[in-house]
């Protein structure tokens, strides 16, 4: 996990978690690849890793079906819910349309209770 102010600023700064499962042998071999986002990617201010079985109170009945599965969050607005292939160049161009204001917040009130449960959410 990275914790630091990009130029977003703090309150509109984006949030990324990645969501997966210790089992998944696609979230094993992602894991080093988005880890090291946190060293080069200035618009993210929190990075972090959560594997949905030692998360169960703050994931509670969501069922997350594919894996990994990325929340994107900017303030308390998510931007992005939803699987993802396991690419690092996906990911940023995902964060940079974020950080450019081409994605608009969704209305996923599950995804929201999520961030705020991770803390995601500021």
């Amino acid at each position: 996990m990275r914790s630091a102010t990009g130029p977003e600023g703090p309150g509109g700064a984006l949030t990324m978690v990645c969501l997966c499962a210790a089992w998944c042998r696609t979230c094993e071999s992602f894991r080093a690849e988005f880890e090291a986002l946190g060293h080069g990617t200035p618009r993210v201010a929190l990075l972090r890793w959560v594997d949905i079985e030692d998360e169960t109170d703050a994931v509670g009945d969501l069922d997350i079906q594919d894996f990994p599965t990325l929340l994107l969050v900017k303030g308390r607005s998510v931007l992005f819910f939803g699987p993802v292939l396991p690419r690092v160049g996906l990911v940023l161009q995902l964060i940079e349309r974020a950080g450019d204001g081409a994605l608009q917040p969704l209305k996923h009130p599950q995804a929201e209770l999520l961030a705020q449960a991770l803390g995601a959410a500021s």
